[in-house]
């Protein structure tokens, strides 16, 4: 008769080979593809208009707030209205 401990052992020894390797973060997907959250922050700010009275410092502190999911999802969705401009 087996123990539990060895029937345990014997399931959790197959599944785990099938775990599929995560998708990287959000942030670690920023720093691969722009090298910083600043640099995709800079090259937002050309094709994004801010609000009236607000200063470029302003908006480029407002926009390094926002998370790097947004920023990707923003830069995204950006890229899809370029390519149907033309």
């Amino acid at each position: 008769m087996k123990t539990q401990a060895s029937q345990i052992d014997e399931t959790l020894e197959f599944p785990y080979k099938l775990i599929p390797m995560m998708k990287p973060s959000p942030l670690a997907q920023v720093k691969k593809e722009y090298s910083s959250k600043e640099k995709l922050v800079e090259k937002l700010l050309s094709k994004l208009s801010k609000k009236e009275n607000e200063s470029n410092d302003t908006f480029k502190k407002r926009m390094l707030k926002v998370s790097s999911s947004k920023l990707l999802k923003l830069e995204k969705r950006l890229n899809q209205i370029k390519s149907t401009k033309k």
